[in-house]
């Protein structure tokens, strides 16, 4: 799920964990995605990242493959630290990493212990 309504989230406030992701351009004959009666069309992620220009912010939920298993495998096994940000950035150079915007639908992000305090 991809926050695309910058104005609706205070980005100076997000600290630097905060995901962001690059959408590809709307594609013509996109298959949807049937979800609560709904039919909702995805859109390719190039990139996700850390850095502060993008098209969007992660906002935490995720409709996984065993793929995401196998990248964090795979970093698991290269390096001594790793995020899911690294993962998913491995599937989306692939191409296979899709997003659904919030459009509109509530959502909240609890990115540090500070943050959680502030919901407990």
């Amino acid at each position: 799920l991809v926050e695309t309504d910058f104005g609706a989230v205070p980005c100076g406030a997000l600290p630097p964990t905060a995901v962001r992701v690059t959408l590809r351009q709307e594609q013509e004959g996109t298959h949807g995605l049937m979800v609560a009666s709904m039919t909702l069309a995805p859109q390719l992620v190039t990139s996700v990242k850390y850095e502060p220009l993008a098209d969007g912010i992660e906002a935490g939920l995720y409709l996984c493959s065993a793929a995401v298993l196998t990248a964090l495998s795979a970093h698991s096994a290269n390096r001594s630290y790793f995020t899911l940000a690294h993962a998913m950035q491995e599937i989306a150079s692939s191409g296979r990493l899709g997003a659904l915007r919030t459009a509109g639908r509530a959502w909240f992000a609890c990115e540090t212990f500070d943050q959680a305090k502030t919901f407990a």
